[in-house]
């Protein structure tokens, strides 16, 4: 989005009249808050602005997320994909999963049913040796069983990372569909 050139702009309309530091965190929804704890939590440990910046800088590259998105159409108005491939998509029932890589969308893969989402979180977790967040997103209405099966599975594998499960918030199924499905993971920097 243009969020952050807009950010720039305002910031820059100050005048100078204060020091505002921006960071494009190429991430949303959950990632924003994790960055954003760490900096609070840094802050309360008396670091400087320039220890912030720095630590929120360095952990950019180690916040990963997935979303399984059912309604092509979102993404479609959004000028994420063009119409021929949303109403194709949605035609064929399939689940596309999209990983957020430098703040843009990439397809990494098309699934069938909700047992083959789940499958493809879990493989996703399994990439990884360690975390110290998993944040699951869930569609409206949320469905317990997925959250379960997925929060036993990390508990098991990550038993030191804290996992959350969040209802997705209006700005981002506004974004990707209000039945989007999205996981996103903090590893140790």
């Amino acid at each position: 989005s243009t969020c952050y050139e807009n950010a720039c702009r305002a910031a820059g309309s100050q005048g100078g009249k204060s020091a505002i530091q921006l960071i494009d965190s190429q991430t949303t929804s959950v990632g924003l808050g994790l960055l954003v704890q760490l900096a609070a939590r840094a802050s309360l440990e008396g670091a400087s602005l320039v220890e912030i910046d720095r630590l929120v800088r360095s952990q950019l590259q180690h916040i990963y997320a997935i979303f399984c998105v059912p309604g092509l159409s979102y993404l479609y108005y959004n000028k994420f994909l063009d119409y021929a491939q949303a109403m194709v998509g949605e035609m064929m029932g399939l689940y596309p999963i999209f990983s957020l890589e430098e703040g843009r969308l990439t397809p990494i893969e098309k699934v069938r049913n909700h047992r083959h989402i789940m499958d493809f979180f879990q493989e996703f977790l399994d990439e990884f040796d360690q975390l110290h967040n998993i944040a699951l997103i869930q569609g409206y209405p949320p469905n317990p069983g997925e959250a379960r099966f997925l929060r036993e599975r990390a508990q098991s594998n990550f038993s030191q990372a804290v996992f959350t499960e969040h209802t997705i918030n209006l700005p981002l199924a506004s974004l990707l569909g209000p039945r989007t499905l999205g996981l996103f993971v903090l590893e140790p920097n």
